[in-house]
């Protein structure tokens, strides 16, 4: 690793590390990461000049007779602003990295609006950045619900976004803004935000995997999401788990999404239960009182989730999977039996055991996980 990549690598942990705890002192840092005191006094005097972090003496406690200083976000730190797409809605906020928005503008799209998609995007940013015009902004994060082409900032969902082939949003956004735009898809910024903030915080490699009416995964390796040569990165969720099983969208048949994705559990409880209730009903209703129907089904769930994740687990040895979107609601206990039946199966492959546990945050994170990418690398470009 040569300087200017070890000396991004050391700010990127320093940034991590003062973003998952509400205040760390130099020497604290220091001894958790392994970096010289004069390494994290170089990058904190960085930091510091730029105003994202504050430092602010702790009452009661010294180092050597002096009042120990503690660092942590600023509170009018510059500020990103996050925007979240989907089908029916666009959200925009400005928020900061201390998870504090300060403003949100909820746009509504739908079918009947679906053709005007870049034209209401661009009128909410532009009245997001006049309310604003006094705010430091240090760029654009987009989180994107479905099928995102990350690389060319494409929305490529036609069965979702009512029928429209492409949507063009970095090219958009960045022909009307002179600010960086990163984007991402929701399942990512989830992802982000958990490894940074919530469940994954210490882990060095998670497996996250949303489940809604589509099933999307993806990777995060030290902080860093694990982006693949495809465009729509991991895909847990087309892993065949029966060669001659159920037709998949996709072309291929057994592919996991058409066995445990919200929708398909949702019709195959309803069919049973004769019940009109959505999936997070259906898991409280497991939670209050043991209906055998719902256990089936959602045992039946945690089989067929076991069967694609042992191969990948086998491979590449995560220390958590964690269950977001509608997965959120799953009583714990089936939980535990997905865990456990992943590791009997991969014991022999496996150093340690793999925890399959719930997100720490339930939606919220998808606006928030956009701008990390984003602040990440304006750390590392301008520090």
């Amino acid at each position: 690793m040569n300087g200017n990549a070890l000396k991004q690598a050391n700010t990127k942990a320093v940034i991590k590390e003062l973003l998952s705890e509400s205040s760390s002192t130099r020497i604290e840092i220091s001894r958790k990461l392994g970096l010289s005191k004069m390494t994290v006094t170089n990058i904190v005097s960085a930091l510091l000049k730029d105003g994202f972090f504050v430092e602010n003496k702790l009452e009661g406690s010294e180092i050597k007779g002096r009042p120990a200083v503690a660092l942590s976000l600023a509170p009018n730190a510059p500020k990103t602003v996050s925007v979240y797409l989907s089908p029916e809605r666009i959200t925009i906020r400005i928020e900061s990295l201390s998870l504090k928005q300060t403003s949100e503008r909820n746009l509504e799209i739908g079918e009947s609006r679906i053709q005007d998609y870049e034209k209401i995007l661009l009128e909410g940013l532009d009245q997001t950045f006049r309310e604003s015009i006094n705010t430091k902004i240090i760029g654009i994060g987009i989180s994107v619900r479905g099928n995102v082409n990350c690389k060319e900032g494409i929305i490529e969902d036609k069965e979702h976004y009512f029928g429209r082939e492409k949507i063009e949003i970095l090219s958009t956004i960045s022909s009307r803004y002179p600010l960086p735009v990163s984007i991402n898809s929701s399942t990512d910024c989830f992802a982000m935000a958990e490894s940074y903030y919530g469940i994954g915080k210490n882990e060095p490699e998670a497996l996250y995997i949303n489940i809604l009416d589509k099933v999307e995964s993806t990777i995060v390796h030290e902080g860093e999401l694990l982006k693949s040569s495809s465009k729509f990165g991991c895909q847990i969720a087309h892993i065949s788990i029966d060669y001659t099983g159920l037709s998949c969208s996709c072309g291929n048949r057994g592919c996991l999404e058409t066995y445990i994705s919200s929708d398909v559990m949702v019709k195959k409880i309803r069919d049973i239960t004769k019940m009109r209730l959505d999936f997070k009903g259906f898991c409280e209703l497991q939670n209050k009182k043991n209906d055998s129907r719902i256990d089936w089904a959602l045992k039946d769930m945690m089989d067929k989730m076991a069967a694609a994740l042992v191969g990948y687990c086998s491979l590449f040895h995560p220390g958590l999977i964690v269950l977001g979107g509608d997965g959120f609601y799953i009583p714990d206990r089936y939980l535990a039996k997905l865990e456990k039946n992943i590791n009997e199966k991969t014991s022999k492959f496996n150093e340690v055991s793999i925890k399959v546990r719930k997100p720490m945050f339930k939606n919220e994170t998808r606006e928030t996980g956009a701008i990390l990418p984003l602040a990440m690398n304006y750390f590392e470009t301008e520090l």
